[in-house]
């Protein structure tokens, strides 16, 4: 099975095959690659103080709420819990971040009723990663940015709204010290 049960999404298995065709065009001369981790922070909130099947119906109109923001540009996938991943072609990295960023809007301003007058609400971190800046594989790509997604979540700022990570090399080279990233 390639599709997410409980948001309709492509799946992990889906995401890699898709990843690994994208890779190969972007290789291409004049394509781009960009990777997007979205990361929902405050689900735990929504699972502990309206049970699980909020949390799963939160889950599953985010998935909606996201899919309408990335629309045709992108390929969006669940592959985790409270991660999704957006594949985006031929876009700039101002066009990524700028994808980032009115998503965050909109996941922050979405309220479920999860009861009689009674909202849940979650909010959304974003990390980039562009193919070969910051890797050259999938799983490079997707650890890029994942890390800058959790990156942004421990160094959150007024302001700071998308994390990029600097190229693996870096990562190689601070790995004891922790995951990098640049903010925006």
């Amino acid at each position: 099975a390639q599709t997410d049960a409980l948001t309709g999404l492509p799946n992990g298995r889906a995401l890699y095959a898709r990843l690994d065709q994208e890779l190969a065009q972007a290789a291409e001369p004049g394509s781009s690659l960009t990777v997007l981790c979205f990361n929902l922070t405050g689900l735990r909130a929504v699972n502990e103080f309206f049970g699980y099947q909020a949390g799963d119906r939160m889950l599953a109109e985010v998935a909606g709420q996201l899919r309408q923001e990335v629309g045709e540009s992108g390929t969006l996938c669940r592959i985790a819990g409270d991660e999704f991943i957006c594949l985006l072609t031929d876009s700039s990295q101002d066009e990524a971040i700028r994808m980032g960023e009115q998503a965050q809007k909109r996941i922050s301003s979405f309220r479920l009723e999860v009861r009689p007058e009674q909202y849940a609400h979650v909010g959304l971190n974003v990390g980039a990663a562009r193919f070969p800046t910051n890797g050259s594989s999938a799983d490079e790509l997707l650890h890029a940015a994942s890390v800058a997604s959790r990156q942004i979540r421990a160094t959150r700022v007024e302001g700071q709204t998308i994390s990029q990570p600097h190229s693996p090399a870096a990562y190689q080279q601070r790995a004891q010290s922790g995951p990098l990233a640049l903010v925006r």
